[in-house]
C-alpha cells in the first residue's frame, strides 16, 4: 500500500501579511439583531466617525470586521464603550486569528431600564446604588441626568445572560421605610438552546475556519409587533382597483390583540393607513378584499384616504370614539376571550406644524384612557437620531413628538424585522433611512399583555 502524500505546510512567511493586516481590526456583531449590510456599514461609520475605517467586510449572520488605519484608533474604539442599536448592544472584540465568539464569552449585555416614578431624593448619589440590585449600572440617560424627565428614571445597566428580571424591586430609605420601584426593560436578553456556525476567513481568501457566535444563542423577548422583512407594518394583499392602490403599510396588532387560539382563527389585522385610496374607489375594494369583514375609514376629513380601521365583527366589537384626518381613535372588546382595550391608528402628516394637532388630540385622549392602550402607525418623524440614518435629526422634529410620549404615559416598543421602515429610494451616497413606523403602549398594556 502506497504511502499517503505528505500534506502542504505553509511557513510564518505564508500567512504573515494577512495576519498583519487584520491585526489592527475588531469583530463584532448585535446580540439579538442581524441587520442588512447596508445599514451596518452606515451605522459603524457613523459612530465612529472619529476614525478612519480603512474596510468593512460583513461575514453570515451579522458578524462583522472592521478595520482601522492605526493601532491607536482601534484601541479608542474598543475603549468607547457600548453603542447599542433599536436597543440592541454591539459587542465587538479584537480581531485574532483563533478568536472565537460563543455563548460563553459573552455573560452580561448592556440594556436600558426605566425605574417608574422614583421620588426625586433618589436621583443622585442613590441612583447607580439602587440600579445595581438588577445588574451592574453602567450609566444614566442625558434626561436623567439633567433632571428634565421626571415620570421615570433611564439608567444603562449590565444585564446577566438568564438571569430573572423583576417588575420591582424593593429597598430600605434613609429612615429605614421600605420603598417599592417598578421596572420597566426596554429589552431583555435571553439564552436560546441553538447556536449557529458562521465562516470565517482572511481579506482575499475565502474561508479558514468555522466560528460559533453568540447572534443567535441570544433571542429577544416574543412580545413584538409583527413587521415583514422590508420593515414595513405585515401587509394584507396590494390589488390595484382604479387608481388606487391597498399601501404595504398595515398597523397590525401589538401582542395580547390577536391570535385567537380558541377558534385557531388567524392573525387579525384591524389597522390600515396610508391607504391612498379615493372615495370613490372604496365601495370596490371593500367588496373585493374585505368582504366578509367591517370598514370604517377617515375619507371624509382627508381626501386622500389616509387611514382605516378594519375588522371582522363575528370577533371585535368596535366603538368609534375620534376620527380626525391624521388618526382614528376606537375601543375595541374582542368577543372570544372578553379582552378590552384602546386602539389609535396613526398616519401623521409630513410638516412639523402640521402634527401639531396630532399630538394635543393624542395628550387630551390620554386624560381620558383607563384601560389598555396601543397606538400604532406611521407617525411621519423619528423620536431619537439614531433612528435616520444618512440625515440629520432636529429638535424640532423630535421634541414635540417626544413631549407627546411623556405627557400621553406611553413608550416605544420594538418590532421584529428591519429597524428603519423608510427610505428615500436615492442613490446609496445619499440615501436616507428613517423608522417613521413605530407601536406605542401604556403600562396598562404590559402589566395586562405580559410576554
Amino acid at each position: 500500500m502506497d504511502d499517503e502524500p505528505e500534506l502542504l505546510q505553509l511557513t510564518d512567511d505564508d500567512v504573515q501579511s494577512e495576519l498583519d493586516y487584520w491585526q489592527q481590526a475588531v469583530m463584532g456583531f448585535f446580540v439579538g439583531a442581524n441587520p442588512p449590510w447596508q445599514i451596518l456599514e452606515g451605522f459603524l461609520k457613523r459612530i465612529w466617525n472619529k476614525y478612519v475605517i480603512d474596510k468593512i467586510s460583513f461575514l453570515p449572520y451579522g458578524v462583522f470586521l472592521a478595520r482601522f488605519q492605526t493601532e491607536e484608533m482601534k484601541q479608542s474604539v474598543l475603549n468607547s464603550g457600548y453603542f447599542l442599536f433599536d436597543n440592541k448592544p454591539l459587542i465587538i472584540k479584537p480581531w485574532q486569528p483563533d478568536l472565537q465568539l460563543t455563548k460563553e464569552n459573552i455573560k452580561a449585555v448592556p440594556a436600558w431600564i426605566r425605574m417608574q416614578n422614583l421620588p426625586l431624593k433618589f436621583w443622585g448619589k442613590s441612583l447607580p446604588i439602587i440600579a445595581n440590585l438588577l445588574g451592574h449600572y453602567v450609566k444614566s440617560d442625558p434626561s436623567t441626568e439633567m433632571k428634565t424627565r421626571l415620570g421615570f428614571a433611564r439608567v444603562m445597566v449590565e444585564l446577566k445572560l438568564g438571569q430573572t428580571f423583576p417588575k420591582s424591586i424593593k429597598f430600605l430609605d434613609e429612615k429605614k421605610q421600605e420603598v417599592t420601584i417598578d421596572i420597566v426593560y426596554e429589552w431583555k436578553p435571553s439564552l436560546c438552546k441553538h447556536t449557529v456556525t458562521v465562516q470565517t476567513g482572511t481579506k482575499d481568501s475565502p474561508v479558514t475556519k468555522s466560528t460559533e457566535v453568540v447572534q443567535d444563542t441570544l433571542k429577544t423577548p416574543e412580545t413584538r409587533i409583527p413587521v415583514s422583512s422590508s420593515g414595513t407594518l405585515s401587509p394584507v394583499r396590494h390589488p390595484r382597483q382604479g387608481s388606487g392602490q391597498v399601501s404595504r403599510k398595515i398597523a397590525t396588532y401589538p401582542h395580547g390583540m390577536g391570535q385567537l387560539k380558541e377558534n385557531s382563527s388567524p392573525k387579525i389585522d384591524i389597522g390600515v393607513n396610508e391607504t391612498k385610496i379615493k372615495a370613490m374607489n372604496l365601495h370596490n375594494i371593500v367588496n373585493k378584499i374585505f368582504s366578509d369583514w367591517s370598514v370604517s375609514t377617515n375619507n371624509a376629513l382627508h381626501h386622500g384616504g389616509r387611514v382605516w380601521v378594519i375588522w371582522k365583527p363575528q370577533v371585535f366589537d368596535i366603538t368609534f370614539i375620534k376620527y380626525d384626518a391624521q388618526f382614528i381613535h376606537v375601543h375595541v372588546t374582542n368577543k372570544i376571550i372578553h379582552m378590552k382595550f384602546y386602539l389609535t391608528v396613526i398616519y401623521a402628516f409630513n410638516g412639523v406644524g402640521e402634527r401639531e394637532s396630532l399630538w394635543m388630540n393624542l395628550k387630551n385622549i390620554a386624560r381620558q384612557i383607563d384601560a389598555p392602550w396601543a397606538i400604532g402607525g406611521d407617525f411621519n418623524c423619528v423620536l431619537q437620531a439614531n433612528e435616520r440614518l444618512g440625515g440629520r435629526v432636529t429638535e424640532a422634529e423630535s421634541d414635540p413628538f417626544y413631549d407627546c410620549i411623556q405627557e400621553c404615559g406611553v413608550m416605544d416598543i420594538a418590532a421584529i424585522g428591519a429597524f428603519y421602515t423608510w427610505n428615500n429610494k436615492q442613490p446609496p451616497e445619499t440615501r436616507v433611512y428613517s423608522r417613521l413606523d413605530k407601536w406605542l403602549v401604556n403600562q396598562d398594556w404590559l402589566d395586562n399583555f405580559p410576554e
